[in-house]
């Protein structure tokens, strides 16, 4: 069980805070061994809700710490804060302020709960014994918490000589520590994956001749399954439109009915059941005639939510359908679509080539009539369309005469003039047959990604890439998860379809090693792992501290100072990713190393998963950096054998 040991008041600085106004001292200096998060990146991924630790791990939380006093600066981008003396504060909502510095035992704990915390400043140095901390190794930050970096390069703030302008430092005997709930940060795609998405769930139901009368669904809104289906023959039984009536009046209410006619079901159908339907919502169902295509769907009890379409039989002379369909939301957020087409299809053939010298000229155009007498059986009586080539295929130009009272005509033109020898054939509609189709569409603008391991640890909100790097560095795409009661382990629901065209918006992609291997020109054989760089309107980024965050540095230091992260670290332009915990050394001059120099004492060192032997992370990674004002430019990537792969952030 938690426990609020804090005392105090919120929005008052307690001693060792100093605040103020205007110029402030200069927050770093040449020469000092820092490391320094170059506010380089955003880590997509919010925490999820999770039970807190047992109570044999609550000591372990940080932001439990009876030394704790709460604090609440509220939003004042002149406010530079200095924690210091000793004091430990607990950041309990969100703030805005100029700049941070925690020195001289001064410590920042973020209040881990429900409610999401967001930290604006220029920047945050963190040196001389002072601390800040989000979670721990044993009791990992479940809430969200986001360190916005926010300023441009052309505001004429001179940067520090050695961070920059926007960062957050760590100096000697400084401590940062941000510890997010563990998660897989990248899996490969187990199953093709189509553009606009899978065909997989949901329900769908089609009837044509045997099964006359009207159709009745029963939908459970809370899960969008069907409890019950029946039909009711009212064109052959007048009991039949008696136990419609029944059967309607006894669904609960609330629940979603879908209700069509197929084939004919007006014959029998007496008033009471009329009246019932039109209780429910209907507007049509009084007019409901012979063969008439009529489709309704509605919730019992709510009238107005009702969607309806009818429309009269055309006999032979062709297709008619009346189509509805209606979204809804279960209880758990998912959202589903219900639709229904009660219709009449004429399906079509073409009849089979004729050579045109086997029917003799006439004047005006041709006769289908002689047509019918030279081929009988063989060509419709009002076909739907007419194609003409030479005899060798080449397409030539037709022309379809009709006059009242008179027989068809065709007429067929090469280079403006009559031809004179050709083959035709005709598009004929054959008999009209009835067709009843009930679908619930589960993936309603939401893709299903079926995966090779395990992504219980991907929650709602958190943002999964699909992404390659051996047709285009570019061709990938961003979605976020979405709830998913009915997915396998290995499966995640994802807003939004597929495509080929990458999203525009909002920043830089980065690959990590994907293989994107194209099956045909609609198919894709699905990807490695992938995070995103976001810059927020050139003037901000954001660092989320998220499960297992992911770390980019320009370099790590062995000193006094301790810089930690929780999983597989992106060092500068290097590209390379390293296990927790890792740590470089500063060079012997003092100064930080380059990033080349860092990869030659990395070598070897692996990922936190090992990725496979023919796409090795270490090579196949590289970095998009922020700097200045926040401008991203990309490094680069490589094409390299391997399969496809998403992540997850």
């Amino acid at each position: 069980m938690r426990r609020s040991l804090r005392s105090g008041r919120g929005g008052v600085a307690p001693p060792g805070l100093r605040t103020g106004r205007g110029n402030a001292a200069r927050m770093g200096l040449a020469g000092r061994q820092y490391c320094s998060f170059k506010a380089m990146l955003t880590v997509s991924a919010l925490l999820a809700h999770l039970p807190r630790a047992t109570t044999t791990v609550v000591a372990k939380c940080p932001d439990q710490s009876p030394e704790l006093q709460p604090w609440n600066p509220g939003h004042d981008r002149d406010q530079h804060v200095h924690i210091g003396q000793g004091r430990a504060l607990l950041l309990t909502s969100s703030a805005t302020v100029h700049s941070i510095h925690i020195s001289d035992g001064g410590k920042l704990v973020i209040e881990d709960h429900d409610k999401p915390i967001v930290l604006r400043t220029r920047h945050i140095l963190i040196d001389s014994g002072g601390e800040l901390h989000a979670g721990s190794a044993l009791c990992p930050f479940q809430g969200n918490f986001s360190i916005v970096l926010y300023g441009r390069a052309d505001e004429g703030t001179p940067p520090d000589p050695y961070f920059g302008l926007k960062y957050i430092g760590v100096g000697q005997g400084g401590t940062l520590e941000l510890h997010g709930q563990k998660k897989l940060s990248w899996t490969f795609l187990n199953k093709t994956l189509h553009p606009g998405g899978m065909e997989e769930g949901g329900y769908y139901f089609e009837r044509s001749w045997g099964h006359r009368g009207v159709i009745v669904h029963e939908i459970d809104p809370k899960s969008g399954t069907v409890i019950h289906s029946d039909r009711f023959d009212t064109y052959r039984f007048k009991k039949e439109s008696e136990r419609l009536v029944q059967y309607l009046n006894a669904v609960p209410t609330g629940r979603i009915l879908s209700v069509a006619v197929n084939d004919e079901g007006s014959r029998n159908l007496d008033d009471t059941a009329r009246k019932v339907m039109t209780k429910l919502g209907s507007k049509r169902f009084l007019r409901l005639g012979f063969r008439h295509p009529w489709s309704f769907i509605t919730v019992k009890g709510n009238p107005a939510s009702s969607v309806e379409d009818h429309i009269e039989y055309h006999g032979h002379r062709g297709s008619a359908a009346a189509r509805v369909f209606k979204l809804f939301r279960t209880e758990h957020g998912e959202y589903f679509n219900v639709s229904s087409s009660s219709e009449w299809v004429q399906d079509v053939e073409w009849t089979e080539w004729f050579i045109h010298d086997k029917v003799p000229h006439a004047k005006g155009g041709e006769k289908i009539s002689d047509l019918w007498a030279a081929h009988p059986g063989k060509i419709c009586v009002r076909p739907l369309d007419i194609q003409a080539t030479t005899v060798d295929g080449a397409n030539l130009t037709t022309e379809v005469v009709y006059k009242r009272g008179q027989d068809y005509r065709f007429v067929c033109y090469a280079q403006g003039h009559a031809c004179q020898r050709y083959r035709v054939r005709f598009l004929c509609g054959r008999p009209v047959r009835p067709k009843l189709t009930v679908a619930i569409d589960t993936n309603v603008n939401s893709t299903l990604l079926t995966l090779e391991d395990n992504v219980r640890s991907w929650r709602p909100g958190d943002t999964v890439v699909v992404a390659s790097t051996d047709y285009s560095m570019y061709q990938a795409e961003e979605f976020e998860v979405l709830p998913c009661r009915a997915c396998a382990p290995n499966q995640v629901r994802v807003a939004g379809k597929l495509s080929r065209t990458p999203p525009q918006a909002g920043g830089i992609w980065r690959l990590l090693g994907l293989k994107w291997t194209e099956i045909t020109d609609d198919v894709y054989q699905s990807a490695i792992a992938m995070t995103t760089l976001r810059n927020n309107n050139n003037s901000e980024n954001t660092l989320d501290v998220s499960r297992q965050a992911w770390v980019s540095c320009s370099c790590f230091c062995r000193s006094s100072g301790a810089l930690q992260a929780d999983r597989s670290v992106q060092v500068g332009s290097t590209g390379l990713s390293f296990s927790p915990g890792t740590f470089f050394s500063r060079g012997s001059s003092n100064t930080p190393r380059g990033c080349a120099e860092a990869r030659e004492e990395a070598e070897g060192l692996g990922s936190e998963r090992a990725a496979p032997s023919h796409t090795p992370l270490a090579e196949a990674h590289r970095v998009v950096a922020a700097r200045g004002g926040g401008a991203m430019s990309p490094v680069g990537s490589e094409r390299l054998p391997g399969r496809s792969a998403v992540s997850g952030l």
